[in-house]
Order: structure tokens, then C-alpha cells, then sequence
């Protein structure tokens, strides 16, 4: 008999991803980055990895010029000026996960090369 008191407890929940790039060009980046703002309702992330969180959106800093902008639900529609930058839809074909549980190292480990602090 098999004694599944040693089995990790894991959870992962799948959500639609919803996910909208934002690039300025580098000459009008600053007046990108005012208006941007403006459109998303709050501060963008300053550094490359940093984020800010607006209502149901996390805005990313995934590169000194490009945005991630992640929405609970469909993405919204936003008009970039083509002189200042462009706005790309990458959510198409994409899901999020939400990984939770003592186990999840455990199924980690198994799954992707894991680099860190444990």
C-alpha cells in the first residue's frame, strides 16, 4: 500500500492572459512615458524588472523602452501616438498560472531549471 503522507500538496489555478506591450521610441521617450502614464492611471515602473500595480493592471518594465501591461480580463484599448511609440496585443495563444502550495518547489525542481535562494 502506497503511503501518500510524503506526497507534496501543489495547487495551480489557469487564467486567460491578457497581456499588451507598450514600446516608445528613444528620441520622445520621456513625453512616451508622461503619456503612457496618463493612460494607464498611475506612475510607470522607473527600472527594468520594477512594476507598478493600477486597479486590475500590472504594468512591467521589461526593457529600458518596452512595457508589459497584465489585465485581469481583456486588455484595454489604448491609442499610442506612432510618433512617440506603439502598443502591441501579446496575449493571443498565452495563459497565466497562478502556482501556490508547500509542494511547489518540489514540482518546480521537476519541471524548470530553479536558480535562487530556497
Amino acid at each position: 500500500m502506497a503511503d501518500d503522507t510524503n506526497i507534496p500538496i501543489f495547487e495551480m489555478f489557469a487564467y486567460d492572459c491578457s497581456i499588451l506591450q507598450f514600446e516608445g521610441w528613444d528620441g520622445p521617450m520621456a513625453r512616451f512615458d508622461t503619456v503612457l502614464s496618463k493612460m494607464l492611471g498611475g506612475p510607470l515602473p522607473k527600472t527594468v524588472g520594477d512594476t507598478a500595480r493600477h486597479d486590475n493592471w500590472l504594468v512591467i518594465r521589461i526593457a529600458p523602452r518596452r512595457f508589459w501591461l497584465l489585465c485581469d480580463g481583456t486588455s484595454p484599448s489604448v491609442d499610442v501616438d506612432a510618433d512617440l511609440g506603439c502598443a502591441l496585443p501579446l496575449g493571443e495563444g498565452r495563459a497565466r498560472l497562478r502556482l501556490s502550495g508547500r509542494g511547489l518547489k518540489y514540482v518546480l525542481e521537476r519541471c524548470v531549471a530553479l536558480i535562487g535562494r530556497t
